[in-house]
């Protein structure tokens, strides 16, 4: 289905265009979820990395990464300070430009603790979006922006854009001037395959005038669709990251974007071990990379009933009815008690 290349050590999966690195135009990637709260690598796995990567993302014009695990530190802890500062090193040293703080975690610490992410992104020279002081990014006439669906957090001073109707309007206003506008937004489900919230929020940003979305949102890539005619990557996955567990996968990749005077002339994946801890970092090998490529393909569709029936979304289901509790019931809203109903029927009534 998809065409391949070679970029370096790394191969790469053509979505749109030539399967090759861009020759000339306007090229920015995207990458996933970044940060350190729990364990941090050590200092030599984290420099090979950063040299790799480094290389690898300066054959682009501009970096874009989500700060999934904010920096910490305004917990106070010893070893929040320590997460905080190297997830802040690797950051400066890095050639990543612009850095998207509208994720679920956002809020995590409260509003002291946006304030000091903000502070201490802009001393290292990082440029910031997704938040109230700083929402977008306007570079040669091309426009980006993030949002998150969720927070997990009160965010009493309505620092971080969320995917309201409202917010939504008012985040791509700030672009009315631009040529090109690319959604980075926070959505996501368990499902490997996009829920029916997702598509909802995908139709709504393209209605408000997003030309192109590359979502994160789960820690495992999604695929690639076109919508209305409009390209749609529906999730990254994880780029380095201290949490592994639940639905989790090993490989994450960065998505590139490559624009002249014709528009959105490439798209392209590059796939990549994201286990850093675990010394399985970096480039995949050829069956690794097959096998993604394998998945990769099966979950680029926007079927709903891949969606209903996928087993990620059943065991989830099955999972929550098992653990209900006072506070997870507190929790639900109708459309929760939907897409239980409806994914419990696919599991056990349609077969």
């Amino acid at each position: 289905m998809f065409d391949t290349f070679q970029i370096g050590n790394y191969k790469a999966v053509s979505l749109i265009g030539e399967a090759r690195l861009p020759e000339n135009g306007f090229s920015i990637s995207f990458t996933g979820d970044f940060g350190f709260w729990y364990e941090y690598p050590d200092s030599e796995s984290l420099a090979a990395r950063l040299a790799m990567d480094n290389e690898l993302l300066s054959n682009f014009d501009l970096r874009v990464i989500n700060l999934e695990f904010i920096l910490p530190a305004t917990r106070g802890r010893e070893k929040d300070i320590k997460c905080d500062a190297i997830s802040l090193d690797y950051l400066k040293e890095s050639v990543f430009d612009i850095v998207s703080l509208a994720n679920n975690h956002a809020v995590a610490f409260g509003t002291e603790g946006v304030t000091h992410n903000i502070e201490r992104l802009k001393q290292a020279g990082k440029s910031i979006i997704g938040i109230k002081d700083s929402p977008v990014a306007k570079i040669s006439k091309i426009g980006i922006y993030s949002l998150t669906d969720l927070l997990d957090n009160p965010d009493p001073g309505h620092q971080i854009y969320r995917t309201s109707d409202k917010e939504i309007k008012s985040l791509l206003s700030e672009l009315d001037d631009c040529e090109v506008v690319i959604g980075f937004p926070h959505l996501g489900s368990r499902s490997i395959y996009p829920s029916p919230r997702e598509l909802d929020h995908v139709k709504k940003l393209q209605n408000a005038g997003t030309d192109l979305l590359v979502c994160t949102g789960r820690h495992f890539p999604k695929g690639f669709v076109s919508i209305d005619g409009n390209p749609v990557c529906f999730g990254l996955g994880n780029y380095l990251f201290d949490w592994a567990g639940g639905d989790t996968e090993p490989v994450g990749m960065h998505v590139v974007a490559n624009f002249t005077d014709k528009g959105l002339t490439q798209l392209f994946a590059i796939p990549f071990n994201n286990q850093i801890s675990s010394e399985r970092s970096g480039v995949l090998t050829n069956q690794e990379f097959n096998n993604f490529l394998e998945e990769f393909e099966s979950r680029s569709t926007d079927d709903l009933s891949c969606f209903w029936n996928d087993p990620r979304t059943q065991a989830g289901v099955m999972d929550r009815l098992k653990n209900l509790d006072r506070r997870k019931i507190k929790r639900l809203r109708p459309r929760h008690l939907f897409y239980g109903l409806r994914t419990i029927w696919a599991k056990f009534i349609k077969q």
